[in-house]
């Protein structure tokens, strides 16, 4: 059964949105070959920069609707009248959820991929490309000074990072989205306030937690300087910390958001 549910969801998206990939390839493509003309020509420099603003927009619209497609469609199918039926099926909230889970995390991957790509054609020149992803540079010397497995380390564990804040974005909107249906009234605003209270209390830490290090560190250079100069000696050893740090922090609030949504599956809901 939880095969069909991945066919269905995937289904679902193939027409509603990975159908749609093709047309930000074209709108780069249409901005490179206009990059071609001899831009001195204002007609010329008109048509390109509104070709690129269009190109831009799209990136914009599509990845907000990678978001938006996900989000929209977990609430319909487990907390509209087509609810009933979803929670009548023979699976288990665990299923339920990690289907709609992963789904949703391709449909974010599949349009960050599709920018990616499309945007090394509107590109003119491969060394800027290089310039976006410069840290490749530094891993291939790493690699070459002979630490190669730190390099590999890193970049495993900076993937990992990527996959767990992927899932980690993803789950807070079905979290806040799912905290919003226990209120009996406005549960759609319920949700909205619920994601808006989320950020003021992370901010909230976060602007606590550089106080305390100010404070520890307040006078002290000596302290300051060593981790300067810890991070120009070994970069990827502070990148690793860093990508380790965010695996532990996104991971621990996927397994909160996770028991969080189960809980509330659990209780009787009442469904539009």
């Amino acid at each position: 059964m939880v095969g069909k549910l991945f066919k269905h969801e995937f289904k679902y998206y193939l027409k509603s949105f990975f159908l749609f990939l093709p047309f930000l390839f074209v709108l780069a493509a249409v901005s490179r070959l206009l990059a071609v003309f001899d831009q001195s020509i204002l007609m010329i420099q008109i048509v390109t920069s509104s070709s690129n603003t269009i190109y831009i927009l799209g990136c914009v619209a599509f990845f907000s609707l990678s978001v938006i497609l996900p989000v929209t469609r977990f609430d319909k199918n487990l907390f509209s009248q087509e609810g009933y039926l979803t929670f009548t099926l023979p699976v288990t909230y665990h299923q339920l959820l990690i289907v709609k889970i992963v789904t949703g995390f391709a449909v974010i991957v599949s349009s960050v991929l599709t920018i990616f790509l499309s945007s090394l054609i509107i590109i003119p020149d491969v060394g800027d490309v290089f310039h976006l992803i410069g840290a490749l540079v530094q891993f291939s010397e790493l690699i070459l000074s002979g630490k190669t497995g730190l390099a590999v380390i890193t970049m495993i564990l900076f993937f990992i990072a990527v996959i767990v804040y992927g899932i980690f974005a993803i789950m807070l909107f079905y979290t806040c989205s799912t905290i919003g249906q226990t209120s009996k009234k406005n549960r759609g605003l319920m949700g909205v306030l619920t994601f808006f209270g989320y950020y003021a209390i992370t901010q909230v830490i976060s602007t606590i937690c550089i106080l305390i290090i100010t404070a520890l560190s307040a006078g002290n250079f000596e302290f300051i300087d060593a981790i300067v100069q810890s991070f120009i000696d070994n970069p990827f050893t502070i990148y690793l910390w860093i990508f380790i740090g965010m695996i532990i922090i996104y991971g621990a609030q996927i397994v909160l958001f996770y028991f969080v949504m189960i809980k509330i599956f659990s209780k009787k809901l009442n469904l539009d």
